[in-house]
């Protein structure tokens, strides 16, 4: 996010719902309602972002949305969306209440461990009372890695990458091997 600019992720387009075109969407913040939003925007191609009324709109949890947009009216529509990150106008955001904000946009970032190497991607941040983790696919199974200092050394958003230092034997407490 740009300070100049005009839009503000807040989630991520997770997997459809139904067979009528539904979203749902992990949002980065947690929100007392989804009233004020009229209007979402997907960027596409670089740097252009693309506005989706919302026809239908529903909290499943303050960090949670599921998401009925206009024009998308199936389950193959609404695939084509998955994975895309929403934005809304900061003019918009301002008029949400907003009770927390979650780690900047992760999903999809490439985590690398300072010894290991690479791990794999971030599928999902899992949110505890102590703290957020980091949902890996480490070779075809969910590693969590807790969001906090003494583990993340580095989150480079223009590489999309995070840079981790596990303390030894870590994944081998967990029953994975490196």
């Amino acid at each position: 996010m740009h300070n100049d600019s005009p839009y503000v992720r807040i989630g991520t387009l997770l997997h459809t719902r139904g067979v009528h075109g539904q979203l749902v969407a992990p949002l980065e913040l947690s929100i007392e309602s989804l009233d004020p939003i009229t209007c979402i925007f997907i960027q596409v191609l670089g740097n252009t972002h693309v506005p989706y009324q919302l026809v239908d709109k529903r909290l499943i949890e303050p960090d949670k949305a599921w998401l009925k947009l206009r024009n998308i009216t199936s389950k193959e529509a609404a695939h084509s969306l998955l994975g895309k990150s929403i934005w809304l106008l900061q003019d918009t955001l301002q008029q949400l209440t907003i009770t927390s904000v979650f780690p900047q946009p992760l999903i999809g970032y490439e985590v690398c461990d300072v010894h290991i190497g690479s791990l794999g991607a971030v599928i999902n941040i899992e949110k505890f009372p102590q703290q957020h983790c980091l949902d890996v696919a480490y070779n075809d199974q969910s590693l969590l890695i807790p969001y906090i200092p003494a583990f993340i050394q580095n989150v480079d958003h223009q590489k999309r990458s995070i840079t981790v230092c596990l303390p030894e034997g870590f994944l081998e407490a967990l029953g994975l091997k490196t």
